[in-house]
């Protein structure tokens, strides 16, 4: 087939090369990998070939990412930002947990730093105190995000709530029952926790053979059964 036109879209100031062919019926966005050039792979005859035969039975958007191929290089990538609770030491915090994940990496990272595309990796952490009742994690846009601590095996385990728009959202993840919860997820739109049947215990010892009173024992010291679930939608009504 003929090479299709590239044309341009703007993402707010970044200009995203995309070309559209094809006369299938459905609409097909082809998200190609890191390293692209939506005219330079027309050069390839397999390659060509391929978005030939996708071409047959779809309306393909092909496009280069931003910062590769013919969209704008210079684009001034925004760290990857992330919100969490610090731990009772240091490194049992989120910035602990981040710095871990990037020594993992540390191979994969400077591997690529022998390829012209090598930003997009930053990350900034906001680490915040995990024993803080009500203290604001996040406050932009319109978003309000505050959290507060939960008990769950060791100190760090928090709870959420996002206010936006006149909506609320709580979100408490693993932990004990305990009387934050419903003091800061009163009335919200969605109540979101955690439960743990009263059949799990059973279940487990049939499949690990575990015995039942050490998983309940669990249970109760770092989760939430099922009749203290009840009891916590009672107290917080959600909507």
């Amino acid at each position: 087939m003929e090479r299709p036109r590239t044309h341009y879209a703007k993402a707010g100031d970044i200009h995203i090369a995309y070309q559209v062919f094809g006369t299938g019926p459905i609409d097909l966005l082809w998200a190609q990998v890191w390293a692209t050039h939506i005219e330079f792979a027309w050069e390839s005859p397999d390659y060509a070939r391929f978005l030939t035969k996708i071409s047959r039975f779809a309306r393909v958007i092909f496009f280069d990412k931003r910062g590769v191929g013919m969209s704008d290089r210079d684009v001034g990538y925004t760290p990857l930002r992330i919100h969490g609770p610090s731990g009772r030491m240091p490194e049992l915090g989120t910035a602990g947990l981040v710095k871990g994940m990037q020594q993992m990496l540390k191979w994969h990272l400077e591997a690529f730093d022998v390829f012209p595309i090598g930003d997009g990796y930053e990350i900034e952490v906001n680490e915040f105190d995990f024993r803080q009742e009500g203290g604001i994690v996040y406050d932009q846009d319109g978003v309000t995000v505050r959290s507060w601590p939960r008990s769950h095996a060791k100190d760090g385990a928090v709870g959420y709530r996002l206010d936006w728009n006149g909506l609320s959202f709580v979100w408490t993840g693993d932990g004990r029952p305990d009387e934050l919860s419903p003091k800061y997820g009163e009335g919200v739109d969605v109540f979101v926790t955690e439960m743990s049947g009263q059949d799990i215990g059973q279940l487990m010892t049939y499949k690990y053979g575990i015995p039942q009173d050490l998983f309940n024992y669990t249970i109760d010291t770092h989760h939430t059964s099922h009749y203290a679930v009840d009891k916590l939608f009672a107290d917080t009504r959600p909507r």
